[in-house]
């Protein structure tokens, strides 16, 4: 059976090990270790919830279902990490924490990729074509 979800959940096994393992070594270079869990938490969640709808749309019937879905997930995953930035930059004031910011923004390209990857697996898989 095919799984395409497999490298997200490996992903955020891996960064979460790493966080947890290095947590010494990554607070000694000056990256808060809860802000790169939570930001890893909250885009491995975002990455299921846009596949989700990802998936919706591409068993839907028209064309309209599926772009609305597709620009609902796209929207929903950039309130949701703009909000959390704001909310985290509002709660640190000037104390915010940017090397691990910087990661999570890498995290979102790396999460956004894969998920892009899982969708087209899914979708060759479900259509059975190469």
């Amino acid at each position: 059976m095919n799984r395409p979800l497999t490298s997200i959940h490996l992903l955020f096994l891996c960064v979460s090990l790493i966080a947890a393992v290095f947590r010494v070594g990554l607070t000694s270079k000056g990256i808060d270790v809860q802000v790169l869990l939570a930001g890893n938490l909250l885009l491995y969640a975002v990455s299921l919830l846009g596949f989700r709808l990802h998936r919706s749309g591409m068993r839907s019937k028209g064309g309209t279902l599926f772009l609305g879905t597709v620009y609902g997930a796209f929207l929903a995953r950039m309130a949701v990490c703009a909000a959390a930035v704001f909310a985290y930059g509002w709660w640190k004031r000037s104390g915010m924490n940017w090397p691990a910011l910087f990661i999570c923004m890498f995290l979102y390209l790396v999460y956004t990729f894969l998920e892009t990857r899982a969708l087209l697996r899914y979708h060759v898989s479900r259509n059975g074509k190469d």
